[in-house]
């Protein structure tokens, strides 16, 4: 998604998940995007299109991602029942540019490799 004055302006749909995407993150060095959907409970690592054309081609529209891998995880419980902020449910956390962690908002930790 791409941000301006404070409104949300689709950019491209990831299409890959059953439902919305609760944590998104790049990788460090911009290769890589990692997503997690609470409603699905699977992470899936998506590859940025690296080649000349498909940058050049960037230019003018959303960037080329190919899904590379997909787990499966324990789903993430609410912090109280009733409560469904998605934000605040997990975050994605790069450790290095093929690492992540999928951090609960409980402190529970989940370790992915691309």
């Amino acid at each position: 998604m791409h941000v301006t004055n404070d409104l949300l302006i689709p950019f491209q749909t990831i299409h890959g998940h059953k439902g919305p995407i609760t944590a998104v993150s790049f990788a460090p060095d911009g290769r890589y995007l990692a997503t997690y959907s609470n409603t699905d409970s699977h992470i899936s690592f998506w590859q940025m299109n690296t080649s000349l054309l498909g940058s050049i081609g960037m230019l003018n529209s959303a960037p080329q991602l190919r899904c590379i891998k997909t787990y499966q995880v324990p789903p993430v419980q609410p912090a109280s029942p009733g409560s469904h902020n998605a934000l605040r449910l997990a975050r994605l956390i790069w450790t290095s540019n093929r690492n992540v962690i999928l951090m609960a908002h409980d402190g529970k930790e989940h370790r992915f490799m691309v």
